[in-house]
């Protein structure tokens, strides 16, 4: 996702190469901002937002997932909860 969204900006010849560079600096900080958000910070209190904020990345391994309770699984369902 972040390597097809820096290609994209790369490759945009409508920008200027600096704008493109300010661009792409721009998009890496942000994604780092959202990766931090999902994955830092472990916490029992912090638990099931972050698995809902992941599962709705599409970054969940069905597998794992599949190895929790049926409770958790459905708390944490972005479609189910309307994300």
């Amino acid at each position: 996702m972040v390597l097809g969204e820096s290609q994209d900006v790369i490759l945009d010849q409508k920008n200027n190469v600096h704008n493109r560079y300010l661009l792409l600096y721009k998009l890496l900080q942000n994604r780092d901002k959202q990766m931090a958000i999902l994955f830092d910070g472990h916490s029992r209190s912090k638990a099931q937002i972050q698995l809902m904020l992941i599962r709705r990345e599409g970054l969940v391994d069905e597998i794992l997932l599949a190895k929790l309770s049926d409770k958790f699984r459905n708390e944490t369902d972005p479609e189910m909860l309307g994300w």
